[in-house]
């Protein structure tokens, strides 16, 4: 959903037809959906979530047989040592224009 500056907003909502592996799938969604619309006013708030999500129950594999799921060995990195220890390079720096607004485990 997307509030803008002159008080109005859009909410839209879409139901995916497969399975998405990562967060960066996620987001391809998201961004597909914001590319659809047109604002009429500044944007001063943008809220994004998803639903129905489940743990996968079988082993990716990222170059063949043997090697563990990326997503996994990322996952477990950042539980270790804390949120976006490791992160997709399209992350890098967006806490300068998006900030944490919910501080989760602060």
């Amino acid at each position: 959903s997307v509030s803008l500056a002159d008080g109005s907003g859009y909410h839209q909502s879409k139901k995916l037809d497969y399975e998405v592996e990562s967060g960066t799938d996620l987001y391809q969604e998201a961004l597909q959906m914001w590319r659809n619309w047109n604002f009429h006013s500044e944007v001063s708030h943008v809220a994004v979530g998803f639903f129905s999500l489940s743990q996968r129950n079988e082993q990716l594999l990222l170059f063949g047989p043997g090697v563990k799921d990326l997503n996994d060995s990322i996952d477990r990195i950042n539980d270790k040592y804390g949120e976006f220890t490791v992160r997709p390079g399209l992350l890098v720096h967006t806490q300068d224009y998006a900030p944490d607004a919910i501080a989760f485990g602060r």
